[in-house]
This record gives structure tokens, C-alpha cells and sequence, in this order.
């Protein structure tokens, strides 16, 4: 993991990374031209102020002691070269992060609502799209334990922080974590590069940390064996 010290282990009890959902919205009004703009309905209205008011799902509906992002990540509408013609369609999408199912539910309710009612008053309409992918990344206390225990043996305990951040990127060993007890760590890529995330087009793999992810489980193997031993 870049901007984790190289070789070093990172991993924490409960909520470690977000669930990652995905949104759009395609609001339709009949166009028309710029120069005449009463004369039909505008989407890029509508479309401009959800945009913003989304960021109130946030910071006017989510409890501040709860994490909740909304981003835009995509937008179109129009033809560039035809700069006075008000367009009939505007897409917008995006994605939303969350580690709470509560706060989930509500950014997906407070979404489509908002969609909608900004749309009518405009007197265009909507169709909007809320799309869970995967849920939080929960470790289980037990095997956490145990995972804290293994790298402390295989790095030493000054390498191994066991309150590590939850981080807002989504994973899908999630779906695994539901089902059958485990525990996500991470190793450290390290701290140079640390703006190069793992889906970045100059992230760079360290091939000196993998010894270190090979002891990890060198002794979290010895532990379960001294345990069935014992």
C-alpha cells in the first residue's frame, strides 16, 4: 500500500475500507435554444444543482461522527460544437463511500429523492440510479488479533500498526468477510510515491516488501500449528 513505510504491516479491528456503490442520473427536459431559453425546458439546471446539493447529503443528513463520500465523477451533455443549443439530456454519475450500512441506506434514500424532486421543480424529469457494489470491509476481532500477532512475530512490533485508519477505497475481499471470519491487513509499498495509489498509471509495486508478506504468513501458519499442538 503506497504512503505506508516499506515492509511495515497496517490492519485494524472492525471497519477497515468502505463500501463502494456507484449513482447516476440522466434528468430530460425538451432543449431548445440558447438564445430563447423560455421557450422549452433546461436540464443543465437541474442537473447543476443536484450536483451541489448532493454534497448536503454529507454535511446536512449524515451524522458528523459517521464518514460518507459522494463524488461526481462523470458528466455530458450537449455538442461542443453547438454552443447555443440547450441540450434535452445531461447525465451526470458518480460513486458513493460509506462504512456504516445505516449511512448507506440513507445516501442512497436521500439520493433518488433529491434527484427527483430537483427535477420536477424544473418541470423536467429523471431517471436516476443508485447501484451498490461492495459492502464494508469488516475485519473480525478474533482473527484480527491473530493477524496482529503474526506480523509482530514476522516484522517486529515496531512495524506493525495495529490502528491503522479506515481508508475510503472499496474491496471486494469484503464479500468473503461476510461469510467466513478474516482479517485484511496491508503492507507497505512505501512513503515515496505515496500520491501513486494502487489503481494509479505510475504505481509501482516494491518487490522488496514481499519477504515481509511471505513471513507474515510463515508465522501465522506456525501459530495455528503450535495451537493444535498444544
Amino acid at each position: 500500500m503506497p504512503g505506508i513505510e516499506k515492509g511495515h504491516i497496517g490492519l485494524r479491528h472492525g471497519p477497515t475500507l468502505a463500501a463502494s456503490d456507484r449513482w447516476t442520473a440522466l434528468f430530460k427536459g425538451s432543449g431548445g435554444h440558447g438564445s430563447m431559453p423560455h421557450q422549452g425546458t433546461d436540464p443543465t439546471m437541474p442537473a447543476a444543482q443536484f450536483t451541489i446539493a448532493l454534497q448536503t447529503i454529507v454535511s446536512r443528513n449524515t451524522d458528523p461522527l459517521d464518514t460518507a463520500v459522494i463524488s461526481l465523477g462523470h458528466i455530458a451533455a450537449g455538442d461542443k460544437g453547438a454552443l447555443n443549443i440547450i441540450p434535452s439530456e445531461v447525465f451526470v454519475g458518480g460513486t458513493a463511500r460509506s462504512f456504516k450500512p445505516h449511512v448507506r441506506e440513507l445516501m442512497e434514500r436521500r439520493l433518488l429523492d433529491m434527484a427527483a424532486s430537483i427535477a420536477a421543480a424544473h418541470g423536467c424529469t429523471v431517471e436516476a440510479t443508485y447501484t451498490k457494489g461492495y459492502p464494508a470491509t469488516v475485519n473480525w476481532k478474533e482473527q484480527t488479533d491473530i493477524a496482529i500477532a503474526a506480523a509482530r512475530a514476522a516484522v517486529g512490533e515496531a512495524k506493525v500498526d495495529p490502528n491503522l485508519n479506515p481508508l475510503p477505497g472499496g474491496e471486494d475481499f469484503s464479500f468473503f468477510l461476510e461469510k467466513v471470519p478474516g482479517c485484511y491487513a496491508f503492507i507497505g509499498n512505501g512513503l515515496e510515491g505515496g500520491d501513486q495509489f494502487v489503481h494509479a498509471p505510475r504505481y509501482d509495486f516494491n518487490d522488496e516488501i514481499i519477504a515481509n508478506g511471505v513471513s507474515c504468513w510463515v508465522e501465522r501458519a506456525r501459530g495455528e500449528l503450535a495451537k493444535r499442538q498444544g
